[in-house]
């Protein structure tokens, strides 16, 4: 009966959050939660930025950064890139100006039974979770292919750094 409570008291943690439920430990649970908090609070302040988006690192051509703050606390910020073959998303969560969190899926082409590409559509390929505290990475969990999994790439470095290019862009 422990047993049983236990799983229905984590499945209820992560409810919206289900991959990450893969994820069960102290260090991420309060990460978690003040990622939902900020989904749900509907008084932040939405701002998009402008100029050349060119070089942020979300897949494709055409590239969308929009910031959200409480008062002047930029506490998430979405960078959405896309075109004809793919379309990626990274969506990062800052706590006290801290980045806590990052979330980042890729969609690649949709083909259907026979092999053909299906045009216009798309299915995820990638989904990545990365957890940061004190400015240091915690943990990760992603399923699919990724540029991580070379092993000369540090998403602990990485992420950090492309969350800092972004959030220069925003006013």
């Amino acid at each position: 009966m422990k047993y049983l409570f236990g799983l229905l008291l984590a499945g209820g943690l992560f409810h919206g959050y289900p991959t990450l439920s893969q994820v069960v430990n102290k260090n991420t649970i309060p990460i978690i939660k003040i990622c939902k908090q900020v989904d749900v609070d509907t008084s932040l302040r939405k701002v998009a930025a402008t100029g050349d988006l060119s070089h942020l690192p979300a897949y494709g051509k055409d590239k969308a950064l929009t910031g959200y703050y409480k008062d002047s606390t930029l506490v998430k910020m979405i960078l959405k890139g896309y075109d004809k073959d793919g379309k990626e998303t990274f969506v990062y969560y800052y706590h006290r100006n801290a980045l806590i969190f990052v979330y980042n899926e890729y969609f690649g082409p949709h083909y259907n039974d026979t092999g053909k590409r299906v045009p216009n559509a798309f299915e995820s390929n990638f989904r990545g979770y990365y957890y940061f505290k004190n400015g240091k990475w915690l943990d990760e969990v992603s399923n699919g292919h990724n540029r991580f999994e070379d092993d000369q790439l540090d998403s602990g470095k990485i992420l950090p750094a492309e969350a800092k290019l972004c959030r220069r862009l925003l006013p």
